[in-house]
């Protein structure tokens, strides 16, 4: 092979090369951006409760509505709106698990977070207005118990009934 055909050769393969760099940088940004999306979703993902939650939460009735608000710092903070119920997994990890399915969620990143959750006329001063209201009505629809956890503190919610036309 003349030397010429040889540079030829490394010069196309230096060209695929750079292609190949090129799709392999499109491929990550998209994988970037992916991950980050499926960052930001991971709050609605249905999940199993697990360790420290778990033990916290067991001896509450199942199924039933429950808002827990989860702290960031003093100045960021959010509520979960969700369902919990014992999801039957034949087997897996050897019995039925609670699992929770996220209905809602308030986040705030301004403001104070309310400090006093001692009451439930506390806490439902502390509740998001939308997913405070949604968790009462639908807890009357759907005929299930709903639950007010902040900071160690447990509260069974007063529903919704009446229904405005």
């Amino acid at each position: 092979m003349s030397s010429n055909a040889i540079e030829r050769l490394i010069e196309r393969y230096e060209e695929q090369i750079e292609e190949l760099k090129s799709k392999v940088y499109v491929l990550e940004e998209s994988l970037e951006r992916s991950e980050a999306y499926a960052d930001a979703k991971a709050y609605c993902r249905p999940r199993a409760l697990k360790g420290q939650e778990l033990k916290q939460l067991q001896n509450l009735p199942v199924p039933r509505l429950q808002i827990k608000l989860i702290t960031h710092s003093e100045y960021e903070y959010e509520w979960l709106y969700a369902l919990v119920y014992r999801h039957t997994t034949d087997g897996f990890e050897g019995e039925d698990r609670l699992t929770m399915i996220p209905m809602g969620r308030t986040v705030s990143s301004g403001g104070h977070i309310h400090d006093r959750y001692d009451s439930v006329d506390e806490m439902l001063r502390s509740l998001p207005f939308r997913d405070g209201t949604h968790i009462r009505r639908d807890a009357a629809q759907l005929n299930l118990p709903a639950y007010g956890i902040a900071e160690g503190y447990i509260h069974q919610l007063p529903v919704i009934e009446e229904v405005v036309s």
